[in-house]
């Protein structure tokens, strides 16, 4: 039985070739390889299975080739004879393992596996058949290079014969006389790589780039004719003079989003020949972002940042893609910048003193920016109050502020400002720490607020009241307003002298021919009336020092 050569080539690009045999053996360790070449055509490799981590190739002349190690990292597998060399891509099922071929390059053209081929062919047992060349989806029959040798005359398989690919290709025979046979047809099929718009390139069509068209191109042979596939469009170019083709699908044609899709190229020379290859288009044109809370409340709910939370910083969070760039911006005001983590959360915080207090509202704008450069923003409103407003402004104790005993024995009404709808509590004290009473107001729409003490409330005595009134807002702030005023219930007079003698004086004919005076003390400011016996009265006030006097005439 025929020897089956092969080479393997380690990941160095160093090579190690050898003859498969029965003398030899039949199996070959090509652990940790980059690429295996068996010399041997399509058909003549009639089915794969798994032992371990061994793939066996069973041939067509019964044996069995095991090339050991092949299962345990990934290892090219080619079949190269007759000056062809065909990848085999192999796929587990439950049934085995199924084998995909695809002519790679043609020995004599542009290739980089001048290493990987074998310009002829095992002589195994065979049947000759005379067919068109052999495509990637055919299986010709068993062929052996031998047998076409001597095949000539008006019988037989002539000068214009070749092996294209495990199949002969008849040419055209001459005729009497032995006549002269035509030149061998072009079985080669021309050589196309893809170079530009796909995976194998790491090439991503993002939003900027979308929107020019997806560009898909490579190199092949001038004057190829290269038909491009993506889903349901096709697009058809010319190989140029330098060897370069390509071909650009609209946006309407590769719509944007987030997928990959199949790219398949086909080129087809002058002879009909042709070669498949294919890759895959990445698009992703579109991120997302939200602006899920701020300050722990839900974004857009109408949440109120207060002079408390203010006071801790403000926290904003949202949801977006693992890895894209997060720019928060507050309008007119600060911004942070950070990277959405992998489970798909970012945070940022801003110091109380990024933020303005007051009472405003202001626009935050969110903007994320993903690996691929596609950009998505979304605005939320965060709504600032740190501030709020309480004054105590009158009472009902007379034009002169003070309670005094008639006041306090009726109802005691306090008023005052707050912002609208804001709760006011109030507390009188009294001088000597005493709490007199607590009344709890909404303000009005207006912002005014009062409450009312029923009368008895101030006790009797001369003593200064403390108001205190705490205004808290619908935001949660508070303010704190302090007012007091005084209680006078009691007076004190004295009669201190007549005429310059104590009281008891006796006033004669010649102190009364002078008018009798009269003096004493009081409280300051208070005014005095002096009555005498018969109706006579003379009223008097009492000075700064506390003291009176009245004459009667």
């Amino acid at each position: 039985m025929a020897a089956i050569e092969f080479v393997v080539r380690d990941r160095a690009g160093n090579l190690q070739r050898g003859v498969l045999s029965e003398e030899n053996g039949n199996a070959v360790s090509v652990a940790g390889a980059d690429a295996v070449s068996l010399n041997l055509r399509r058909f003549q490799a009639v089915g794969y299975t798994r032992d371990g981590d061994t793939l066996v190739i069973e041939l067509a002349d019964g044996r069995q080739l095991r090339l050991d190690g092949y299962f345990q990292g990934e290892t090219d597998l080619f079949l190269s004879a007759d000056g062809l060399l065909s990848e085999v891509s192999l796929t587990e099922t439950g049934a085995g393992v199924d084998a995909l071929y695809q002519e790679a390059e043609v020995y004599g053209k542009w290739n980089p596996n001048d290493a990987l081929f074998y310009t002829d062919g095992p002589d195994l047992d065979g049947v000759i058949t005379a067919e068109a060349p052999v495509t990637d989806e055919e299986t010709p029959t068993m062929l052996a290079t031998g047998i076409l040798t001597g095949l000539g005359g008006a019988g037989g398989l002539g000068a214009g014969a070749a092996i294209a690919g495990g199949a002969a290709v008849v040419g055209v025979v001459g005729g009497g006389g032995g006549g002269g046979g035509g030149a061998a047809p072009d079985t080669t099929p021309p050589a196309v790589e893809i170079d530009q718009g796909v995976v194998s390139v790491d090439h991503v069509f993002d939003d900027e780039d979308h929107q020019d068209g997806v560009e898909i191109g490579g190199t092949g042979e001038p004057g190829t004719t290269i038909t491009v596939e993506i889903g349901d469009v096709t697009h058809e170019t010319t190989v140029d003079d330098d060897g370069n083709w390509e071909v650009v699908f609209t946006p309407e044609e590769v719509p944007g989003g987030e997928y990959v899709d199949d790219v398949t190229v086909t080129a087809t020379d002058d002879a009909g020949n042709t070669t498949t290859v294919t890759d895959i288009v990445h698009l992703d044109t579109v991120t997302t972002v939200t602006l899920a809370e701020i300050d722990g409340a839900v974004a857009g709910s109408g949440a109120v940042i207060n002079a408390t939370g203010h006071a801790d910083g403000v926290t904003m969070s949202g949801t977006g893609e693992a890895g894209s760039t997060i720019v928060v911006q507050i309008t007119d005001g600060a911004s942070a910048t950070t990277t959405v983590a992998d489970d798909g959360t970012w945070s940022v915080n801003f110091a109380a003193s990024e933020i303005a207090t007051g009472e405003y509202t202001a626009d935050v704008t969110v903007t994320a920016t993903d690996v691929y450069g596609n950009t998505a923003s979304t605005t939320s409103q965060m709504i600032v109050d740190t501030v709020t407003d309480v004054a105590v402004t009158s009472n009902n104790a007379g034009t002169d502020g003070t309670y005094n005993d008639a006041e306090v024995a009726a109802p005691a009404i306090l008023s005052g400002t707050a912002q609208p709808g804001a709760t006011v509590e109030v507390t009188l004290t009294h001088a000597n720490g005493q709490t007199l009473g607590v009344q709890s107001v909404s303000a009005d729409a207006s912002g005014t607020w009062s409450v009312t003490y029923p009368g008895g409330t101030l006790p009797g005595g001369e003593y200064d009241v403390t108001v205190t009134a705490v205004a808290t807002d619908a935001a949660g702030n508070s303010e704190t307003a302090t007012s007091t005023f005084p209680v006078d219930t009691l007076t004190n007079v004295a009669l201190s002298q007549i005429d310059g003698n104590a009281p008891s004086t006796v006033i004669n004919a010649v102190g009364h021919a002078d008018g009798v005076t009269m003096s004493g003390t009081g409280e300051p400011g208070g005014t005095i009336t002096v009555a005498v016996a018969g109706g006579a009265s003379q009223p008097a006030v009492v000075d700064a020092n506390g003291n009176w006097s009245v004459t009667f005439p």
